[in-house]
């Protein structure tokens, strides 16, 4: 989980609770769905841990004792609920989403940017009276190159395999397969929330305490955790790392030519490129430049990576219940 501030509901009750000391000066944490005592099971915070279970009333603001020896620096207490709405003595309703999980398939890979490979471009070796020593002629995207030979009865030309070309391999989130809980966070309105502090709620709701960002919860008794933030989202950014454009290229064709522009007038004659030895029907004719034509078909583009889904979070922070 990534660390983020506190949402601003929280500002109003860490200003009462500052009453309380260094203690309480920041919110965040990791909560639990643990059952209210029974004895408070329908009452409110009674204000002492003397007073009768069933006893309406609510904190005890005459002191921090229990809180700072209870809550450690960073912390502040909160209730915790998954069925929504504060009770009396508690405000800065706050409804979040808790613990979210990423199921599979949240990220999927696309091509974008596609630039096809091309099948014209790269040094074609032409083989004279089919032999295994070469000549070489460099073609940009087939167009008229330089070269000075003189033909023999035979030759053999290798095709140029597709070069180049490419894509960009882009993410797509699917924040379908993204569950959480919500969850109502409520901050207590007495500046010395002792209840609270020493783990007593009322019924449907859970002592805890928070603190920015994604930490571990303190020792002692505020033991389970929570990940908590305003709102969630899928991060794709880690996945789809790679796209690779693929083709397949036409049986070519070299065209010689008598000047250096590749003229038409000027043709003298053509030999398919497939490695095949062939007759060149024009033994001892003087050649000064060539063009290189293949088509580029089957063009393919293919985005992948790891695809790792991971959870972006809003305003996130950690809830320790008891």
């Amino acid at each position: 989980m990534h660390a983020i501030v506190l949402a601003a509901p929280f500002a109003g009750a860490m200003a009462v609770l500052a009453a309380c000391g260094d203690e309480f000066t920041s919110l965040a944490g990791d909560a639990g769905d643990g059952a209210a005592p029974d004895a408070l099971a329908d009452a409110p915070l009674d204000a002492s841990a003397d007073a009768p279970a069933d006893a309406p009333v609510l904190f005890d603001a005459s002191g921090c004792d229990a809180c700072a020896s209870a809550v450690p620096a960073g912390w502040s207490p909160v209730l915790y609920s998954t069925s929504g709405g504060c009770p009396s003595g508690f405000g800065n309703e706050m409804q979040v989403k808790a613990d979210p999980i990423v199921r599979s398939g949240a990220c999927a890979c696309t091509a974008t940017n596609p630039s096809p490979p091309s099948c014209q471009t790269g040094t074609v070796h032409v083989h004279p009276g089919c032999a295994s020593s070469a000549l070489d002629i460099a073609f940009t995207n087939g167009a008229c190159a330089p070269v000075s030979t003189t033909l023999q009865a035979t030759q053999a030309i290798a095709p140029l395999a597709p070069s180049g070309g490419g894509c960009t391999a882009s993410a797509i989130a699917d924040d379908g397969k993204l569950d959480s809980t919500g969850v109502t966070l409520c901050a207590p309105i007495a500046a010395c929330p002792i209840n609270v502090c020493e783990g007593r709620a009322p019924q449907g709701f859970t002592a805890c305490i928070a603190h920015a960002g994604d930490v571990a919860c303190p020792p002692g008794p505020f033991a389970t955790k929570h990940a908590i933030a305003d709102a969630v989202a899928v991060d794709c950014s880690q996945a789809c790392t790679t796209c690779v454009a693929d083709a397949s290229c036409s049986t070519p064709t070299v065209t010689f030519f008598a000047d250096t522009a590749c003229n038409n007038g000027a043709f003298v004659t053509a030999t398919v490129a497939d490695g095949t030895c062939r007759n060149t029907g024009v033994a001892g004719a003087s050649v000064t430049a060539a063009t290189y034509v293949a088509a580029t078909i089957g063009v393919t583009y293919a985005a992948s990576g790891p695809l790792t889904a991971r959870v972006r979070p809003t305003n996130g922070r950690t809830v320790c219940c008891r």
